[in-house]
């Protein structure tokens, strides 16, 4: 698939090659046949992103998908969000798919459970290198302005929420709370650094991919770098090793899992390792180059319930299965 730059933040795709999959008519759940028959190993833990896979740029989730989500549910499978929100802002997620449970958030960052907002999993990054990549990126970008997420606050530069504000695409984001977001001068300067999990960098005179070449080539492998919004140039960094692809990993593990049971489900950069690890990895139709480079199979574009027609079509072949063992995530 070809990536395109659209107007209205709904991104498409030009079919570049044969294997593009065709789409039946939108009403339609997509056959689950992307397996050998030989290879019919059930799927037993479904974990999808949200902002462009069950959650339309700028829209809604559907009744479609939230009735989608609830047959994982019902069928006894796991349903884990992977998503680059930070837990603040899930609640509104939870909200309008009626479904709550676990939530890998910033990328792998922080695992919570959305229905107590208990932490589950917390990967800090070191906070010398919180300044070390500040001052790199001043270098790399000099017009770059940064902002910190912390188990308690969120504070931004100067100038950050300027660049940030007309170029968001999310949808269903928490009202913003008294004293949210925090200001600083530089994110050098944030009393509370503790805990720090997420450090966000925007960019007005690069594009997204541009961004994310040029903090690549200066921070990693100090940092794990990705990027998820395709409104902006933003990249967000986190502690190395750090990936959606790694904490679901992990999520499965203590579950019981295997990478061949999780189907997950992604349209950008961020979700390249989630697709890569799952047996069953869906990039959304129109999604960004490297997550369907990464991914097994196309799904349809979230704004026509992708996600919600794979799954049906998983319940009606009965690749959808219950889970057999339910551990302790947080042990």
């Amino acid at each position: 698939m070809i990536w395109c730059e659209l107007s209205h933040l709904r991104k498409e795709a030009v079919p570049a090659s044969a294997s593009s999959l065709t789409f039946h008519h939108l009403d339609d759940p997509v056959p689950d046949d992307g397996a050998a028959p030989e290879d019919r190993t059930p799927v037993r833990l479904v974990a999808t992103d949200i902002d462009g896979t069950i959650l339309p740029y700028r829209g809604a989730v559907s009744p479609r998908t939230r009735s989608a989500l609830a047959a994982v549910v019902e069928r006894g499978a796991h349903l884990v969000y992977a998503t680059g929100r930070p837990p603040r802002w899930m609640p509104p997620i939870v909200e309008a798919t009626g479904q709550a449970g676990l939530a890998i958030c910033a990328n792998g960052a922080i695992v919570v459970e959305t229905a107590t907002g208990a932490v589950v999993d917390l990967v800090p990054i070191v906070d010398d290198l919180v300044g070390h990549a500040a001052a790199a990126l001043r270098r790399a970008v000099p017009d770059v302005r940064l902002a910190v997420e912390t188990t308690t606050s969120f504070w931004v530069e100067d100038g950050y929420l300027a660049l940030r504000g007309g170029g968001r695409p999310e949808g269903l984001t928490p009202a913003q709370a008294p004293g949210d977001p925090r200001l600083a001068g530089h994110i050098e300067d944030v009393p509370e650094r503790d805990g720090t999990f997420k450090v966000l960098a925007i960019t007005g005179s690069l594009t997204m991919d541009e961004f994310l070449a040029a903090a690549r080539d200066t921070l990693e492998p100090d940092l794990a770098v990705t990027a998820s919004s395709p409104g902006n140039a933003i990249v967000e960094l986190a502690a190395p090793g750090v990936s959606k692809g790694a904490a679901l990993a992990t999520v499965a593990a203590r579950l019981g899992i295997e990478a061949s049971q999780v189907a997950a489900f992604g349209d950008m950069p961020n979700d390249v390792e989630m697709l890569g690890w799952a047996g069953h990895g869906f990039a959304m139709d129109g999604g960004h180059p490297t997550a369907i480079a990464a991914a097994t199979r196309t799904a349809p574009p979230s704004a026509d319930d992708g996600v919600a027609r794979v799954l049906e079509g998983m319940v009606a072949s009965g690749r959808l299965q219950p889970a057999t063992e339910r551990a302790d995530v947080g042990r």
